[in-house]
């Protein structure tokens, strides 16, 4: 059983490894060893980045086991509708955790709700998207670490219904 529930400031180690993983395994069939290395270098949180999760609407998706919960995936949206992450664990992938966490991010956003939401998406993330609506409106492909990962600009106006 999966469990969706607001992130809590303890689980940022977890969500940054989480992120790592599904960066390391689950894109690599999008990005070259090279490129997800560039993309994720550490499972460690930077400083600041237990702040930028902290500050918006969080999601954490546990498996519900009878000895522990496990992170499966997370997400996050700015009140503004910007999706800034959305993962799931490697061994979660293709089995509808991901759209469960995007649906809770989408009923979590305070009204008034924004007329656009908006991310700048993956190779790996653009098909679900799309799936869902969303628009590529522009390259956002970016310089990390030496290496040029190719993102993309997307957007579609707010409706819960995709």
């Amino acid at each position: 059983m999966i469990e969706i529930r607001p992130f809590h400031v303890s689980e940022t180690a977890s969500a940054r490894r989480l992120l790592h993983d599904a960066v390391r395994i689950g894109a690599a069939e999008f990005y070259s060893q090279e490129e997800r290395r560039a993309w994720s270098a550490s499972p460690t949180p930077e400083p600041e980045w237990r702040d930028r999760v902290a500050d918006h609407i969080t999601l954490m998706a546990y498996e519900v086991l009878p000895e522990l919960d496990v992170l499966a995936g997370f997400g996050t949206i700015r009140r503004d509708g910007y999706i800034d992450f959305l993962f799931v664990a490697p061994d979660k992938r293709r089995t509808g955790l991901a759209g469960q966490i995007y649906d809770g991010l989408l009923d979590a956003l305070p009204d008034p709700k924004p007329e656009t939401l908006t991310v700048r998406a993956s190779l790996y993330a653009r098909p679900f998207l799309e799936r869902r609506g969303w628009q590529v409106t522009g390259d956002a492909s970016e310089e990390r670490n030496g290496q040029t990962l190719q993102t993309f600009h997307m957007a579609r106006p707010y409706s819960r219904d995709a």
